[in-house]
């Protein structure tokens, strides 16, 4: 509930399109903070969607 900038919050109902593109420079900018853990989850929990859409065959 403590998000530091507005542009984070901003990024978060930005469609997937444009959050993929925002998040890595966004991580990188900002330091080890919780923001980061939320962020990397978002993103490992999105490839975790793709991946099996992309990997159909076992």
């Amino acid at each position: 509930m403590s998000l530091p900038p507005a542009p984070v919050k901003v990024s978060l109902p930005a469609p997937p399109t444009k959050m993929s593109s925002v998040v890595p420079p966004v991580s990188v900018s900002l330091p080890p903070k919780p923001c980061s853990v939320v962020c990397l989850a978002v993103v490992l929990s999105v490839l975790a969607l793709l991946l099996p859409c992309f990997d159909l065959s076992p």
